[in-house]
């Protein structure tokens, strides 16, 4: 998220930092916290992610009017909706943002600015928010009660969904990120390299997907925007795992599959409609998936067998049942 702000000056007190300005000092704070986790900037529309921890990490700039106020409605409209949302899929969330802002509420006369954070207050008193000021030179500092004098205690105002498959899966989704990243051997220094080069080039005006797959790309560049990718569609792999998967969605299941090592190929892997496959799991991130939960016994099975394409476009549609699969290979075992 990008601070507006023209006019800056080097004086801490004066001007409102970018974002890109202090990242490299949180990321560095973090990792001493986590030390060991992986550390991704930009997944799942995160401005940071602690994938050990499923825990999403906001940072939040200041933007400023013309007469050199602070839109305090603006600085709200942006970490509300992503900080409930965060609290829904993760169950907490951590914001950083400018200690000037705090010291401007704390000073302000504007008796309406309480009013607007109260729900924010109330997310933090009840744990599900830790929130943390940072200076322009990098100084972190996590706020306690009384940085909050300025607000008055209301009651609870955010209420949590109950889980379903799509719930499950978002909450799963950085842990099927985690394992995935750590078994290609990832690290939080490799992919922030990557991060930083494409903000310096870009300074976030291109898609960082978009950037990783540019001419000249590498191939560890190549392989994490293929893990992104996979991992935003795990809703179709649960389809599939449920045996509802719809046919135009399975063109791009097997690479989406293979990505994530739930796909086995061989290595003479090719378009032609007799290539065989099988269920594999390499990557242990089977058992985050409901419809895998659900139809264990099968997956579990299939993992024995190698299928050729028509018999697993049958299992992932609905098609064809554990049964026929099981009667099919007895016939061809027998002969």
């Amino acid at each position: 998220m990008e601070n507006m702000i023209d006019d800056k000056k080097v004086d801490d007190k004066d001007y409102y930092w970018l974002a890109n300005e202090v990242m490299p000092h949180i990321i560095g704070f973090l990792d001493s916290i986590f030390p060991g986790s992986i550390i991704v900037q930009g997944f799942n529309k995160v401005d940071i992610m602690i994938l050990n921890e499923n825990l999403p990490i906001e940072v939040q700039a200041t933007y400023k009017i013309n007469n050199g106020g602070t839109t305090i409605s603006s600085f709200e409209d942006n970490i509300r909706r992503q900080i409930e949302q965060n609290i829904e899929i993760s169950g907490r969330c951590w914001l950083f943002f400018d200690k000037k802002l705090l010291r401007y509420l704390n000073t302000s006369d504007n008796k309406n600015i309480s009013l607007n954070l109260d729900w924010l207050y109330q997310l933090w008193e009840s744990e599900k928010v830790r929130m943390f000021t940072v200076t322009y030179n990098g100084v972190i500092k996590e706020i306690t009660n009384d940085d909050w004098k300025f607000l008055p205690s209301l009651s609870q105002t955010c209420k949590l969904s109950i889980d379903d498959d799509i719930r499950v899966l978002q909450k799963n989704r950085a842990t099927i990120f985690l394992n995935v990243l750590k078994s290609n051997s990832f690290t939080t220094k490799e992919i922030y390299k990557m991060y930083m080069t494409y903000m310096i080039n870009h300074n976030g005006k291109r898609n960082f997907n978009k950037y990783l797959m540019r001419n000249g790309h590498s191939s560890r560049e190549e392989l994490y925007y293929d893990i992104i990718n996979s991992v935003y569609k795990v809703d179709n792999l649960n389809n599939a795992f449920k045996g509802k998967m719809e046919y135009n969605d399975i063109s791009r299941i097997f690479k989406y599959g293979y990505v994530l090592g739930l796909i086995d190929r061989p290595e003479s892997y090719n378009t032609n409609s007799q290539i065989s496959v099988k269920f594999s799991d390499k990557y242990d991130i089977a058992k985050y998936f409901p419809g895998y939960i659900k139809n264990k016994g099968m997956w579990d099975y299939l993992k024995t067998r190698w299928l050729d394409r028509s018999e697993f476009y049958g299992i992932i549609t609905g098609t064809y049942m554990l049964d026929f699969i099981k009667k099919q290979h007895q016939l061809s075992d027998y002969k």
